[in-house]
């Protein structure tokens, strides 16, 4: 693991990533997620992550907690497989369901006028 800071070059890390793993104790809503699953990579996060509720386990994801992180990032690297339909997954709801357009139906939708 390499801590680099911020940065602008951030679409190489993307470009030479295996997995995407973002194990935190509480995140209401990561757009970083949203990029990873976004350009094909599959992605685990904790159980207190509140992005789970996108994730469908196993399918364009992987919901995981620190119990079984190892055997879930071994499965990932073992089972070529399971990691190319996460992917492929992954990119459907990222397109289908994240785009800009559903995103802004929603908004407007659900925004609150005063």
């Amino acid at each position: 693991v390499i801590f680099t800071g911020p940065r602008e070059d951030v679409d190489d890390f993307y470009a030479i990533s295996d997995i995407f793993i973002l194990p935190t104790h509480y995140e209401p809503f990561s757009n970083v997620i949203l990029e990873a699953m976004a350009r094909g990579i599959p992605v685990i996060v904790s159980k207190l992550n509140i992005f789970k509720e996108i994730i469908i386990d196993k399918f364009n994801g992987i919901i995981s907690d620190s119990a079984s992180l190892k055997t879930d990032i071994l499965s990932l690297i073992d089972n070529k497989i399971q990691k190319k339909n996460i992917c492929k997954n992954a990119l459907k709801t990222v397109y289908k369901d994240y785009n800009i357009e559903n995103t802004i139906r929603s908004y407007l939708q659900n925004a609150y006028y005063a």
